[in-house]
């Protein structure tokens, strides 16, 4: 009996981002890219009778058909071993099939419920070999270490688990094609670019509600084969022009399937954003495409990439608190010690320093909007902004009144209208209310916007 498999793998970003590391990194991403490479190969081998076997193969998952069930068990099997052999056991797959005999819209439902309640029962890895007595790794301090091993760089050896080394390994193999002017070996080299120098962007992008959108297309397995692999290309070529665009040292962490995280020099953002989603929406099936989302961590380099990808992720699902549009959310983190970054905007009196989340095009509007005051107000009186944004609420309407007392008219009338888009010129209203209710002002905004993000 024919029968669907869905191999799934657990926890792919805390594998990837175990390591600070650039090449490391860089190398534990080249290692899930490659897994997903062989299990579609290996798909393919197994069902050789069917020339499009294989459904969906990125974003650290792949569904393909067999033509029986025992097919099907020795590629879930091979999917186990090979995740335990590239990755020196710190990273694992979970896989589930069901019989392909229903409606294909059924079995993907059956399929993805059967995958939730294997990953709800899976058993955390355990760090492999590692004891009371052991030393740890070097780099990612996880697992024992398990040999010395020196990198091209610095020829200093160190002691790695075994994981690290498969890492290290893998990234000296891998050819860097969007930055063919430098082999970039540390995020460092990536931000020393950026305006101010040494901060860096990590970039979350992410397809918005892509299972409803998916659910549309999934009543014929034509249908959603191909688009899994529209939305895969999509992505992919559109992080792939943007790179090109900034024209600056940057590296794609991670991307596949709906997603991607890419390290960028804080002061490209602008430019970025502009050119993915000009790419994204390009395609000839672009206005097809759902909305997507974007959090962006911008920080020192030297910034925790743990914290950056937690950050970037809280960013993320309040970027997608705001539907219909493509949006954004980003935070500018200066402390070395940062809890719940959303959280802390609210003010004690209920009000919001800042009006992020902000659609895409309003967003994009905001920062050419930037460009004009950053012309005509002087710096010191911009940057008082973010002082009256932490007044109380008559307090910073006092003094915001008497700021635009002290500048020209021109430079007045820029203050009036990135701060109350859309309002008459004699209204000097320093609070707006957003569509969900919340009180906010975009004064803070506005001083972080000049400081770390550059338009021109």
């Amino acid at each position: 009996m024919p029968c669907l498999v869905i191999a799934d793998a657990d926890a792919i970003q805390d594998y990837v981002f175990a390591c600070h590391e650039l090449k490391l990194l860089r190398g534990g991403s080249g290692i899930q890219t490659g897994l997903m490479a062989e299990l579609k190969r290996l798909a393919k081998h197994l069902n050789p009778a069917r020339k499009h076997s294989v459904l969906r193969a990125n974003g650290g998952t792949i569904i393909a058909e067999f033509p029986n069930k025992a097919a099907g068990e020795k590629f879930r099997r091979e999917a186990s071993r090979l995740f335990r052999e590239r990755t020196g056991s710190a990273a694992t797959v979970t896989t589930a099939h069901v019989p392909d005999t229903a409606p294909f819209d059924k079995c993907i439902e059956d399929l993805y419920s059967r995958l939730a309640m294997k990953k709800r029962w899976r058993l955390a890895s355990e760090p492999v070999g590692k004891t009371p007595y052991s030393a740890s790794c070097q780099a990612c301090g996880m697992f024992a270490a398990r040999e010395s091993l020196a990198d091209e760089d610095s020829r200093v050896p160190r002691v790695l688990c075994l994981a690290c080394c498969l890492r290290l390994t893998n990234s000296r193999g891998i050819r860097y094609r969007l930055n063919p002017r430098r082999h970039l070996t540390t995020l460092e080299g990536i931000a020393e670019r950026a305006k101010p120098a040494n901060f860096l962007a990590i970039v979350y992008i992410d397809i918005d509600r892509l299972g409803e959108f998916m659910n549309g297309k999934k009543y014929s397995k034509t249908a959603y084969r191909a688009w899994s692999a529209r939305i895969d290309f999509s992505v992919r070529r559109s992080i792939e022009t943007a790179r090109r665009v900034i024209d600056a040292p940057s590296e794609a962490l991670l991307i596949g399937g709906d997603d991607a995280m890419v390290a960028i020099p804080a002061g490209c953002l602008y430019e970025f954003l502009k050119a993915f989603r000009a790419r994204y929406r390009g395609n000839h099936y672009g206005t097809e495409l759902p909305t997507f989302s974007v959090g962006a961590a911008i920080a020192n380099s030297h910034f925790p990439i743990t914290e950056f990808r937690r950050i970037a992720s809280d960013l993320l699902r309040s970027a997608k608190t705001l539907r219909e549009f493509d949006s954004v959310d980003y935070e500018i983190v200066t402390s070395s010690m940062t809890g719940k970054v959303i959280e802390d905007r609210s003010r004690a009196d209920g009000r919001f320093r800042t009006a992020k989340p902000y659609h895409l095009e309003e967003w994009f509007r905001f920062c050419r909007s930037a460009l004009d005051v950053k012309r005509e107000v002087p710096a010191s009186q911009v940057k008082a902004l973010y002082r009256i944004a932490n007044e109380g609420p008559l307090q910073a309407e006092l003094e915001y009144d008497y700021l635009l007392t002290r500048v020209s008219v021109q430079a007045r009338a820029y203050l009036k209208q990135i701060i109350a888009p859309g309002e008459t010129v004699l209204d000097t209203r320093f609070w707006l209310m957003k569509p969900n209710g919340a009180v906010c002002t975009r004064a803070a905004d506005l001083v972080e916007i000049q400081d770390f993000v550059n338009v021109a």
